[in-house]
């Protein structure tokens, strides 16, 4: 998946030429590590309810298929299908999706995962009157302050990576992600469906190049096992539908 503005690419590329695509049990590191992913129903491995719930979930490696405007996939762990519909609105893009349960409910914990990239002097800015967020990249997170430096690539070690969730009851109304000269790319997102919101910065921990991961989400934070356990995950009863987007805009930060 390309994103490109005013001849600025905002998501990581894949090497050419493509590889085949990547298989169900695949190592997400191992795979093209670029575009935009969704990941779903869980972002890291979790066992729930006698189901293997892989690393990154397990849309990233099904199939999906044109059905009208909408992209479909189906989520084996749980029986449920996912559509998602693009539309560009101006410099606006606005993504869509319907998640569909199955003959069975379906605990579905949802992040946005685009690996934007981040040249040097990159940095995400969030709306938001919160003074500390959780650096979950320990167990349990720990409390860190919020501020500037945490929020820029350029302050990990090459080969560095963080990863941040504001707390469970703080939100954001938006995440900037700004780089030098002022171009930015803004994300905003449903504020009822996806209450929380994560940010991930890799400096080549794991991409060929440095990104970020704003990512919203229907759960807190990465694990949908004790999310589930701490209610912090919707369940959509079988049969029944979960509807939610997010909006991409572009243009120039001020300051």
């Amino acid at each position: 998946m390309s994103l490109r503005t005013d001849g600025v690419e905002w998501l990581a590329q894949p090497l050419l030429p493509l590889p085949p695509p990547a298989e169900p049990g695949a190592g997400f590191t191992d795979a093209e590590m670029c575009g935009w992913d969704e990941c779903a129903p869980s972002i890291v491995a979790c066992t729930v309810a006698g189901r293997e719930l892989p690393d990154h979930g397990e849309l990233w490696t099904q199939r999906w298929r044109v059905e009208g405007e909408w992209l479909t996939a189906s989520g084996p762990s749980f029986g449920y299908r996912l559509a998602r519909r693009l539309e560009a609105r101006g410099r606006r893009l606005r993504i869509e999706y319907v998640l569909q349960a199955g003959d069975a409910d379906v605990p579905f914990l949802w992040a946005a995962h685009p690996q934007l990239v981040a040249p040097r002097g990159s940095e995400v800015r969030l709306e938001t009157a919160a003074g500390r967020v959780f650096d979950v990249t320990v167990e349990p997170a720990v409390p860190v302050r919020l501020e500037p430096g945490l929020c820029r690539v350029d302050t990990l070690e090459p080969g560095g990576c963080r990863k941040f969730y504001l707390g469970p009851e703080d939100r954001a109304a938006a995440a900037h992600l700004v780089r030098r000269g002022g171009r930015s790319l803004t994300m905003t997102w449903d504020p009822t469906v996806t209450p929380y919101l994560g940010v991930w910065l890799d400096r080549c921990a794991y991409s060929r190049e440095p990104v970020v991961a704003i990512e919203p989400s229907t759960g807190y934070y990465d694990s949908l096992a004790p999310a589930l356990e701490r209610a912090r995950v919707p369940v959509v009863a079988a049969g029944s539908t979960l509807s939610w987007w997010c909006e991409l805009s572009f243009g120039r930060a001020a300051g």
